[in-house]
């Protein structure tokens, strides 16, 4: 079986490379808009980063206020316990002052009336 040579041979163009060009040529048209999607990455990454160093300042600003408080209790604690202390020391003084002059630990009372 052979062919007559005056039938001409059937060629198929091949369709997905001409989508593949057509496809290429619309990326390639948006190829210069690289720099925009690189700044709008940077522009993101600079936010997120701003949240968080935004999240940690308030809550520094709550552990500091917090310490604020705990630090003044504590000195009004201090005080009061110095204050307390140094009571007791001076009526212990008084105390050893008061055998030594020979002074009773019981004081008299003395009831003192209202006369007319």
């Amino acid at each position: 079986m052979d062919r007559p040579a005056d039938l001409p041979r059937a060629t198929a163009i091949p369709a997905p490379d001409i989508e593949v060009r057509a496809l290429a040529g619309s990326w390639r048209r948006l190829l210069p808009l690289w720099r925009h999607a690189v700044w709008a990455g940077l522009f993101f990454v600079v936010c997120a980063m701003s949240l968080s160093v935004r999240l940690d300042v308030a809550g520094l600003q709550k552990d500091l206020a917090r310490n604020a408080r705990q630090l003044h209790e504590a000195t009004v604690l201090q005080e009061r316990l110095r204050l307390e202390w140094s009571v007791r020391r001076r009526t212990a003084h008084i105390e050893a002052v008061a055998l030594q002059m020979g002074l009773a630990d019981q004081v008299p009372l003395v009831t003192v009336e209202d006369s007319p």
